[in-house]
């Protein structure tokens, strides 16, 4: 031990003047025992007479006895600290009374209040003046030399040398074996202790950077960010752990901390502790002296030095000689027999609790600081502290019994009343064992007597997720599983008709791939190619292709549509099918360039095996067949040379235009190696006609660039396209409706080579990759089918499928194309359209009959159908060149009303083309429309759709979603596909949530929302999903890679090398869980809500509650807790003045206190009937946001984006909405709690609200309820510098969604009939401006280079605070509780002050 002098301060003219202005306004309120004046009293406060004392009751004295305390305090900080603490002190504590002036709710104070306001400003003034603390800079440590007391400057001399002594951890010598706390007596001389030392290790380059200063002190208030401790005087419980365990772990390595820290908290070893302020007693000092752990470890007291003879002679040499006699008796002690224990705590004023089995027990001295440890686990909002409430009742002389009231989210719902005792202290002590007691009988205490942790009820999480052991990543850097970080391969699967066989029999299944022209983006004159139904490819396979849907694919400004057809059997000679391999190697290796890409395959003309061959087809009436003759053609030796032919060669070459009409040729005479389309032969042009603009002939010009010269002068001309080099056809590419005609130049044809094929040919063999790739992945999606369907028994009473649904264009891509303009060659292949069904394919017509010419039709001048276009005989909106994603950017608002008429015609369109999907569920539906929901008043506006007979369905007479719609579910946009799993995934995520929430809330009734959430997130995290997605063997059917057929894919019958790109997909944990919503989905859109329960239960989610209460089913639960004959009474008085509401909202409870419980706040603790809303909140939360989100796939929204339907969601579901919501529909006049800052929160928001729209009805100052608050735990305001969304607003909002539920008899449809209506005007607003992020429109108006958001700031009051910077027109804050909703907030303030009127959320 070692101890430490220091000297008084020196007092000067200016410290003794600063001091008397704390202390002349101290002794007035110490004299004020009338200081209830009205605010506007003129005059000088401490002149005003004092002679009505009488007048004050008890609340008046404590406000200004705790007004007083704190003025003192801050003199005691200025003689302990100095000047620099002191202003730092004062300033934090004017920033609190003028807070308090501002909100005017406690009128007795604010004399009090104004009088020590005055007082700290002329306070903080006078320091300004005489000392300057307010041009300290961060880590100046010399300008601080005046502003500290010797005290402090002895406390850093002591720091140094500690450091500089304390041993190295390891090699690094910056990093020491250093830790060490600094207790303090007084709050707030802690914390200007540590904001002092804080700023001085600010400095990177001095003396004392190595501080890392934690604070810690035992009053806690009732909100706080982890991160933002220390802050303020005050912290929270969240930023006490946080603090702590930034100590424990070496992140700080000072701890500031009052007595709170002696016992009681696990702070890790020390090897320093300093006594900055003497020892209370003996407790405090070997309490103190024993957090000193670590060998080697220092314990200084700092003693003033007139005061040192004094303490060493008196209170130290008496600690000394204690701590001596009991270090004596612990040594000779032996350990207590069982009798001796159960003796000595006989003795005790009460006995403690034992539980029966276990030696461990809790004390009466224990039981408050173990009762509030259970509190502090139970779920709470930033504006209120979960605590017990005890009221202390005096029955007469030394007689009194205490009763508790615990949160309402705690497990005791009723009040415990504890027995009598002699002491009011000791009637808390024993009503908190009593309730200790019954915790324990609820399993709420684990073995260890301590509240249960989320870690410690792991028996209730396996028996709702099951008992799996988490996948682990020794690296901690590594990614995690479940995440987006982390990728893995999957081998990628590969359909039977594409496998080897061993067969040795030479029949093969023959099949022909036709194209079906479904539209044309524009008129384009060169489509012969692409057209021509008489040349076409097909394969022969040893296995018969299973049957699939037909699909799009996008040739050059065309959409077709693809059949297999299956022609017959044939038998092959040796020679024949010799000549069908050479064929189809010759395709893939000339025509498609597999011969210059050998990386990821193996030989491959060997290893060409009897799979699947292609084959040129042919149409011979109306059959195709086998082309032998192109077939030998094409597999004619040479015949893909490209090199220009010699001079000698050409000169002996017979130029016949016959042979060039319709061909395919090549050449490299400019020295790369080119292929062109013969559109025509130019027989009026020879080599020698002029050349515009160059004014030279061709043959001259072809010899002044590349030194070629032409042999034969009257040669006709080519005129001739680029071929494309495109390989993936799947998707639009709207850039080549640019310039149809870009590539059309004209060519000398001796120069080049015919290639043995037509262009027809050429252009089909080209699509062949595309083609064999979804015919491969649909197949595989078929597996996947049979593997789901068998898993959930969805659909298992239904026969097989005969037809498959289309796969349909993306809803980017839909109405894209239009009908095949006149004049056209495809106007000589005609088709059979159907007028009704939008889905169904067309089935073509080989005989004369003619397709509709549109000139026959009502057609306005630029030949459209009155702003339609036709798409197989239906009519669909124009919408050329709107739905890309670029033009989408650039055009979203300006055609913003042309968008909305366009989804009105969408929606017409949808009722007269659309065949119901199940009828009988169809008909159910319609019978309950004409009917409102029981409760709901008739005169509420029917919703759109209804979903509780959903619900009742059989799942296995629901045929199973189409296998476009799963391929649809398994494809990610990474894919860049003509789709992807995004609108589904938003769709299955949402209904996840809702079945997850209702299975939780009836599987555990007693459970608080803390727990619900926590078990729901473990359900529909992203692990999980991606855990079940593996156990299902869901990777290798997922889809994440664009088609690229010359590096990752595979022809049919080569051999892909292993660990590559053609053999492996690699997929990140989180798109396989976002395959997984995607798919329930598909099932929930396609087969209703009782077949996507029953889906997900079979993939192994928990959702079906067994005996349960369904969805729809009628069955309601109780909302009493009790059932005395007191209990109507009580709830009479409670649920006076909802009847206007429930007439306002149109629905009428059957149960009214399911309505009393969705208004009770868990600070209300008068109600003693119902629970508090947060079990209502978590259910009306989820299905909130998944009816909205239903509502957006429905009717004219069917076609949103995925960034659409993001955004859209975004601005209708959340806080902000829904605090808006709440106000207009008079939910804020209803609620019930005991919270000062609520209340504050929720005033300001309303008179905000009132501004912009006076119906809103104001909060009156007696919805504040204080009868059961005691004024020492009524809340403090602090750090709420303007209006804002209050969340309990939002969950009150939704916590009423929850009781119309439960009292609805569980029924969704009278939830969101009567949401439907408080929504609907918002819903219509958004639908027609569509807010959108509003960071993404700051970026999109001012460049993502002219926009900077700075690193955040926390506030005091746990928000936080993001400044955004706009390159040249200036900088924007924005306030949110989260660095998501500041970011927003920021740009939401830049783009009012900047003049963009974009809609944003």
């Amino acid at each position: 031990m070692q101890i430490i002098q220091y000297s008084l301060p020196m007092e000067t003219l200016e410290l003794t003047s600063a001091k008397e202005i704390l202390q002349d306004a101290a002794n007035w309120l110490e004299k004020a025992k009338c200081a209830q004046l009205p605010l506007g009293v003129p005059g000088d406060y401490l002149a005003t007479s004092l002679d009505r004392a009488e007048e004050l009751d008890d609340q008046a004295k404590e406000s200004i006895r705790e007004i007083r305390n704190v003025l003192m305090q801050i003199i005691n900080c200025m003689k302990s600290l100095g000047p620099y603490c002191a202003y730092v002190a004062g300033t934090e504590l004017l920033k609190d009374l003028r807070f308090m002036l501002n909100q005017g709710i406690f009128p007795a104070r604010s004399v009090p209040v104004q009088v020590a306001t005055s007082a700290l400003e002329i306070f903080n003034r006078n320091l300004e003046l005489n000392f300057h603390v307010n041009d300290i800079e961060s880590g100046h440590v010399h300008q601080l030399c005046e502003l500290i007391t010797p005290r402090v400057s002895s406390l850093l001399d002591t720091l140094k040398q500690c450091w500089d002594s304390a041993p190295a951890k390891t090699t690094d010598e910056d990093t020491k074996a250093f830790c060490g706390i600094i207790f303090v007596k007084e709050r707030i001389n802690a914390w200007a202790l540590y904001k002092l030392l804080t700023l001085i290790a600010s400095c990177p380059d001095g003396p004392y950077a190595f501080l890392k200063c934690g604070f810690c002190v035992g009053q806690l208030t009732e909100s706080g960010s982890p991160d933002s401790a220390g802050d303020k005087p005050s912290i929270s419980w969240k930023q006490l752990k946080s603090t702590l365990e930034n100590f424990r772990e070496g992140r700080s390595n000072i701890l500031v901390a009052t007595e709170v820290v002696e016992e009681g908290f696990d702070v890790g070893q020390c090897n320093l502790i300093v006594r900055f302020d003497l020892p209370s007693g003996f407790r405090s000092y070997i309490q103190s002296k024993g957090r000193a752990r670590m060998m080697a470890s220092k314990f200084i007291i700092m003693v003033e030095r007139s005061e040192y003879g004094k303490f060493v002679d008196g209170d130290l040499a008496q600690y000394q000689k204690l701590e001596a006699d009991m270090q004596r008796l612990c040594d000779s002690r032996k350990a207590p027999t069982e009798t001796e224990r159960d003796e000595h705590f006989a003795d005790e004023e009460y006995p403690p609790f034992c539980p029966e089995g276990t030696t461990l027990r809790i004390t009466v001295n224990t039981s408050l600081n173990i009762l509030q440890r259970y509190c502090n686990t139970l779920p709470n909002d930033n504006m209120t502290t979960c605590t017990t409430y005890f009221r202390v009742k005096k029955l007469g002389q030394e007689s009194f019994v205490c009763t508790a009231y615990l949160p309402l989210s705690a497990a005791i719902k009723q009040p415990v009343t504890g027995e009598t005792v002699k002491r009011d202290k000791l009637a808390k002590k024993v009503v908190a064992l009593k309730c200790c007691e019954l915790l324990y009988g609820m399993n709420e205490l684990d073995d260890n007597m301590l509240p249960k942790s989320e870690d410690s009820w792991h028996k209730d999480v396996i028996d709702f997720i099951g008992n799996h052991e988490r996948e682990r990543v020794e690296d901690k850097e590594a990614p995690q599983p479940g995440t987006r970080r982390r990728l893995q391969t999957y081998s990628k699967l590969v359909p039977e008709f594409c496998t080897s066989s061993r067969d040795p029999s030479t029949t093969h299944y023959f099949y022909a791939i036709r194209l079906v022209l479904k539209g044309h983006l524009s008129a384009d004159r060169d489509d012969r190619f692409e057209y021509d139904q008489s040349v076409s490819v097909g394969f022969l396979s040893r296995a018969s292709l299973p049957a699939l849907p037909t699909w799009p694919i996008y040739i050059q400004l065309r959409e077709f549509t693809v059949y297999t057809d299956f022609v017959e059997t044939v038998t092959l000679t040796a020679g024949q099918l010799h000549a069908v391999k050479k064929f189809h190697y010759t395709v893939f290796n000339e025509v498609i360039g597999f011969a210059t890409v050998v990386e990821g395959l193996s030989s491959l003309e060997e290893n060409i095996s009897d799979t699947l061959f292609t084959v040129p087809t042919k149409l011979v009436g109306k059959t195709y067949s086998l082309d032998w003759d192109a077939l030998t053609r094409l597999i004619t030796p040479n015949g893909f040379l490209t090199t220009l032919p010699s001079e000698d060669e050409r000169r002996l070459l017979g130029i016949r235009p016959l042979d060039y009409e319709n061909a395919v040729v090549a050449s490299d005479y400019n020295g790369q190696v080119e292929r062109f389309h013969v559109r025509q032969v130019r027989r009026e042009l020879t080599p020698h006609s002029m050349v515009k603009p160059f004014e030279e002939t061709t043959a001259e010009l072809v010899r002044r660039k590349y030194g070629v010269t032409v042999q034969i002068p009257d040669q006709p001309l080519l005129e001739v396209r680029h071929c494309a080099k495109q390989l993936n056809f799947l998707r639009p590419k709207p850039k080549d409706a640019e310039s149809p005609d870009r590539n059309h130049i004209t060519v000398i044809a001796e120069l080049f080579r015919i290639l043995p094929l037509t262009n027809a040919l050429y252009v089909k063999c080209r699509l062949l990759p595309t083609i064999l790739h979804r015919m491969q992945s649909l197949c595989n999606t078929l597996q996947l089918y049979n593997i789901l369907r068998c898993k959930s028994s969805v659909g298992s009473a239904v026969g097989a499928v005969e037809q498959w649904k289309e796969l349909e264009n993306d809803h980017r891509f839909r109405g894209l194309y239009s009908s095949s303009p006149r004049g056209s060659p495809a106007s000589s292949v005609n088709f059979e359209m159907s007028p009704t069904a939008e889905n169904t394919p067309p089935v073509q017509r080989m005989e004369s009959e003619e397709s509709p010419d549109p000139s026959t039709l009502d057609s306005d001048s630029d030949g459209s159908l009155n702003g339609f276009d036709m798409v197989n005989g239906v009519k669909t909106p124009q919408s050329l060149g709107l739905f890309f994603e670029k033009q989408m950017n650039k055009l979203f608002y300006a055609q913003m009303h042309s968008r909305i008429r366009k989804r009105k015609n969408d929606s017409k369109l949808l009722s007269q083309s659309q065949s119901p999907l199940r009828p009988t569920l169809e008909a159910l539906k319609k019978a309950e429309w004409m009917r409102a929901p029981e409760g709901c008043q008739s005169s509420l506006t029917p919703p759109p759709f209804r979903l509780d007979s959903e619900f009742r369905t059989d799942p296995r007479t629901t045929p199973f979603p189409e296998i476009a719609s799963l391929l649809t579910a398994i494809t990610t946009a990474k894919a860049g596909d003509n789709f992807d799993l995004e609108r589904m995934e938003t769709m299955g995520d949402s209904f996840l949530k809702l079945t997850t929430c209702l299975y939780l809330y009836g599987k555990y009734p007693n459970y608080h929302e803390g727990r619900l959430d926590h078990l729901k997130a473990m359900q529909i995290s992203n692990y999980n999903l991606y855990r079940l997605a593996r156990e299902i063997g869901l990777g290798p059917f997922v889809l994440n890679e664009v088609l690229e057929p010359l590096i990752n894919f595979t022809p049919p019958g080569y051999d892909a090398l292993p660990q590559t790109h053609r053999s492996m997909v690699s997929v990140n944990d989180k798109g396989l869980a976002d395959a997984m919503e995607a798919l329930i989905g598909v099932v929930l859109m396609e087969c209703g809500c009782g077949s996507a329960m029953k889906f997900m239960t079979g993939l192994g989610l928990k959702v079906e509650l067994s005996g349960g209460v369904a969805v729809g089913s009628g069955r309601t639960g109780k909302a009493l807790l009790r059932d005395d004959p007191g209990v109507a009474e009580e709830l009479r008085q409670l649920i006076s003045g909802l009847d206007v509401f429930e007439e306002h909202i149109g629905y009428k409870f059957r149960q009214p206190a399911y309505l009393l419980q969705a208004f009770t706040h868990s600070s209300f603790y008068q109600n003693r009937i119902t629970d508090c809303y947060q079990r209502l909140e978590f259910i009306g939360d989820a299905i909130l946001d998944f009816m909205v989100t239903r509502y957006l796939f429905s009717g004219t929204n069917r076609w949103l984006s995925p960034g659409e339907l993001t955004d859209l969601r975004s601005a209708l579901v959340n806080n902000k909405t829904f605090s808006l919501l709440a106000v207009q529909n008079n939910f804020h006049s209803h609620i019930k709690y005991n919270s000062p800052k609520i209340f504050a929160l929720i005033r300001k928001y309303v008179e905000e609200a009132r501004t912009e729209n006076p119906n809103v009805i104001p909060i009156s100052n007696d919805m504040l309820h204080f009868g059961m608050v005691e004024d020492d735990k009524k809340e403090k305001f602090s750090g709420y510098e303007r209006a804002e969304d209050p969340k309990t607003l939002g969950d009150i909002f939704e916590s009423v969604a929850g009781a119309i539920y439960l009292d609805s008899g569980c029924s969704l449809d009278a939830v969101w009939t009567v949401y439907y209506n408080m929504m609907k005007e918002r819903i219509e607003f958004c639908l027609e401006h569509c807010p959108k992020n509003p960071v993404r429109v700051l970026y999109e108006y001012e460049g993502t280079n002219d926009v900077v958001f700075q690193p955040l700031e926390k506030l005091s009051n746990s928000k936080v605070r993001v400044t955004v910077d706009v390159k040249g027109k200036g900088s924007f804050q924005g306030i949110g509780n989260n660095v998501k909703a500041a970011k927003c907030s920021a740009a939401k303030e830049a783009l009012r002050c900047l003049g963009h009127p974009a809609p944003t959320w």
